[in-house]
C-alpha cells in the first residue's frame, strides 16, 4: 500500500491526515492498482522460485501468496457481515493504515488464520484465487455506494474500525506482500 499522491488534486493535508474528496474513487483505484502490483510481482515466478526460503523461518513466495489470497477472503467476509455503526469513525485510523502498509520494517504477526497452510497446489492457483477474490471486493465497493463508513468491523489486528478502513486494508495488504516478494528474490540463493 502506498501512500496516496499529495500532489494529486483530489489529496489534501490537514493536521497531518491526509484526506481526500472522493474515497470510493481513491479505494476503487487503489483496489485495482495494488492487485496489478501483486500478481505482476508473482507472474513468471517457477514452482522452483515459489518455494525458495531465505531462511527456515521465512516465508517463500508461494507462502506470500496463498496469505494474501486468504486474506482478502477474510476480510471481505469481515465487511460482508458487519453490521452498523453507532459511533462516528476515527479517521486518523485511515492515515495509519496508509502509512503502516509500506512500512516492512515494522513486522507484523498474521493472524493463525492467515498463516500459509499449502492450500494451493501451485503459485498460479494462489494468484487465480486473489485475483477472483479482490474482483469480488471491488464489486462489493462499487455496490456500497459510499455507505462503508457505516459499517463496523471487528478486525483480528486492527481492532474496531469501520468498512472503508478494512477495505484500506484490504487493498494496502498486498502492496506490503508484494514488496516482500521481490525482497525474497533479492535474496543469495534465489533461483535462477
Amino acid at each position: 500500500m502506498g501512500s496516496p499522491n499529495v500532489c494529486s488534486p483530489t489529496w489534501t493535508l490537514y493536521h497531518g491526515a491526509v484526506t481526500h474528496t472522493d474515497e470510493g474513487a481513491f479505494l476503487l483505484e487503489s483496489l485495482r492498482r495494488t492487485r496489478d502490483l501483486f500478481l505482476g510481482e508473482v507472474a513468471g515466478v517457477s514452482e522452483a522460485q515459489a518455494s525458495f526460503r531465505p531462511s527456515a523461518d521465512a516465508w517463500s513466495i508461494a507462502d506470500c501468496a496463498e496469505h494474501v489470497a486468504i486474506a482478502e477472503r477474510g476480510m471481505y467476509k469481515l465487511i460482508a457481515a458487519a453490521g452498523p455503526r453507532t459511533e462516528e469513525s476515527d479517521r486518523r485510523i485511515d492515515e495509519r493504515i496508509l502509512e503502516m502498509g509500506r512500512n516492512r520494517e515494522q513486522k507484523m504477526a498474521a493472524p493463525a488464520g492467515a498463516h500459509p497452510r499449502r492450500r494451493f497446489a501451485t503459485l498460479a492457483e494462489a494468484a487465480a484465487f486473489f485475483e477472483r477474490c479482490r474482483s469480488e471486493t471491488i464489486e462489493l465497493v462499487e455496490r456500497s455506494r459510499g455507505e462503508l463508513r457505516r459499517l463496523a468491523v471487528s478486525h483480528p489486528l486492527a481492532g474496531e474500525i469501520d468498512g472503508y478502513q478494512c477495505a484500506l486494508l484490504m487493498m494496502a495488504h498486498p502492496e506490503r506482500h508484494a514488496l516482500q516478494v521481490r525482497e525474497i528474490k533479492s535474496q543469495p540463493g534465489y533461483p535462477a
